[in-house]
């Protein structure tokens, strides 16, 4: 009897959820203001996801009516009869009552961006805060983590439709009790789903479950940082699941990934309508996970053509408050700073820094006695501010045994404002040790302030970034050993004439203001969400307004 009610009861009450979720999409003949709705748990944070968050939502703001299906036979209306857009962001329970929430959030905007950056988007954006957003923190899942953080998407998903039915609820008891003062269109429209939802953090099982539950009502876009499941990681399990050494574990967990995580991916990528990646080296990994070549079977789902491609949207970069002018280079005593700014985490190697510095002060003592390692960075937790204070000693044993003097400085957790001095400071040359770095927004910046950037020859300082035009004509310094990078180090130190440098120096410059400005990026974002409004004037390919930054896909 147990099961029999089981089987009744199930596709009951998934059929009366399926309902539910169709009937909170209004249909497009029915609006009147664009709707999208941006998934970013931490929408408060000080980072680069949160910066495309607010870009993505003031563009949005601005270009309204864009957004807007006319599927009527009849001509379109105009701009002027839409009105401005109405945009949800769905967070975490930051404070308990809206205001709080929008009060704490444009003070911390206002810290981290400069206080005039977002004020105006963070006033006119619907705030719904989530209770299970904590389900997507990873520390909660010591085993399985990627698997359970990325299915916790589904009760997210579930809160944001139960809370739409809620509000909806709640605007149809006010309209029954006060009919005359509301209107019944504004008023259903104003708590239904969003007409697009935008995932910008990376919970696409979020996306999925909304495109299904919603009958494909929805549209859904992503725009992915860095991808959940991505070949090194295949390809170490894989390596390692050969060898003998804990051969079973190795193996087991190949299997998981290829049997249950990356299938489960795919799958949600099918169900996205719209995905932007931020760098070449994040779209080539997308490419091969969501769209799939003939060797991956497994991944695939659905074949992406022209049409619904993936977007290479650059992230806005620019520093809030850069000076206008380059640091000279008239004496040579300026050209004695190095700078490197990144999170204490393994995989930036700042030790790997401290002993290269080490090894170019041996090497060229002369030419290096009034050279300066500044080493600046967050440290997140634990261990990373252990890390941080193993350099420290390390720094300090090589002054005692070496320098004689303090020539390498670290700075722990130092404010935004005192990072941004430290780029628009005096001439000097940036390091970026990260290797397959997806982008490198640290290097932009530094970019933007006029120093000479040193990085790996790979990831996004190799393929995006630091990409010359011409072979004649580089932006910066690439390297691949660590002897490369001392003598690219000494090359930018002493050995490189100052109008070479300043050649240099220039050319950043400008591609940074070209192709990873907030105007570019806003550029490339709309030109993005025209494919899913293809009949929007606004976002036509020949639209004035919209036209491709130089550098950029489109424009070539």
């Amino acid at each position: 009897m147990l099961l029999l009610s089981a089987i009744v009861t199930v596709p009951l009450a998934s059929l009366l959820w399926v309902v539910l979720c169709a009937q909170l999409v209004q249909p497009k003949f029915a609006l009147k203001r664009a709707s999208v709705g941006f998934l970013h748990p931490s929408c408060a944070g000080g980072g680069g996801g949160e910066r495309v968050l607010w870009c993505a939502v003031r563009a949005v703001i601005a270009e309204a009516s864009s957004l807007l299906d006319c599927d009527r036979k009849s001509s379109e209306p105009s701009r002027n009869a839409v009105e401005s857009a109405r945009v949800w962001i769905y967070t975490r329970r930051y404070r308990s009552s809206p205001e709080a929430l929008r009060s704490f959030v444009a003070a911390r905007l206002a810290e981290q961006f400069g206080a005039a950056s977002f004020s105006d988007a963070v006033g006119v954006v619907r705030f719904m805060p989530l209770y299970t957003a904590v389900l997507l923190d990873p520390h909660l899942y010591p085993c399985f983590t990627m698997l359970l953080q990325l299915l916790a998407g589904m009760f997210v998903a579930a809160e944001i439709v139960l809370r739409h039915a809620a509000l909806r609820a709640r605007r149809f008891l006010q309209t029954i009790a006060v009919w005359s003062r509301v209107s019944g269109t504004d008023a259903v429209e104003a708590e239904v789903l969003p007409s697009v939802v935008l995932d910008t953090m990376g919970i696409p099982l979020a996306l999925l479950c909304l495109k299904w539950w919603t009958l494909g009502r929805i549209r859904t876009g992503a725009y992915v940082h860095y991808p959940l499941v991505s070949s090194e990681m295949m390809m170490q399990a894989r390596e390692r699941a050969r060898g003998a050494l804990r051969s079973v574990w190795w193996t087991g967990r190949f299997a998981y990934y290829r049997s249950v995580l990356l299938p489960l991916y795919a799958r949600c990528g099918a169900a996205t309508d719209i995905v932007m990646a931020n760098s070449s080296w994040t779209r080539d990994h997308m490419k091969r996970l969501w769209c799939r070549g003939d060797e991956q079977q497994v991944c695939q789902m659905r074949k992406r053509d022209e049409t619904n491609a993936i977007h290479l949207v650059f992230p806005p970069c620019g520093p809030a408050r850069t000076g206008t002018t380059l640091p000279t280079l008239d004496t040579k005593h300026l050209r004695q700073r190095i700078v490197s700014i990144a999170q204490f985490r393994p995989e930036k190697k700042h030790e790997m820094q401290i002993e290269c510095f080490a090894v170019l002060r041996r090497r060229y003592p002369r030419e290096t006695q009034h050279t300066r390692l500044v080493i600046m960075g967050g440290a997140r937790n634990e261990a990373d501010q252990a890390r941080a204070e193993r350099l420290c000693q390390r720094a300090a044993a090589l002054e005692d045994n070496a320098f004689g003097e303090e020539r390498v400085q670290i700075r722990i957790n130092v404010p935004r404002d005192e990072l941004e001095r430290a780029l628009r400071g005096d001439f000097g040359c940036f390091l970026h040790t990260m290797e397959e770095e997806h982008f490198g927004i640290s290097i932009v910046e530094a970019m933007f302030s006029g120093l000479v950037v040193i990085a790996h020859a790979s990831g996004g300082a190799a393929h995006d970034i630091l990409r010359p035009e011409s072979s004649d004509e580089p932006l910066g310094f690439l390297y691949k050993t660590q002897d490369e990078l001392i003598e690219r180090l000494a090359d930018v130190l002493f050995r490189v004439p100052i109008a070479t440098l300043q050649a240099i120096q220039a050319r950043a410059r400008m591609r940074a203001q070209t192709m990873f400005s907030d105007e570019a990026f806003n550029s490339r974002f709309l030109r993005a969400l025209a494919s899913l409004n293809a009949k929007s004037s606004l976002f036509s390919a020949d639209s004035d307004r919209h036209r491709a930054v130089p550098g950029t896909s489109a424009a070539r």
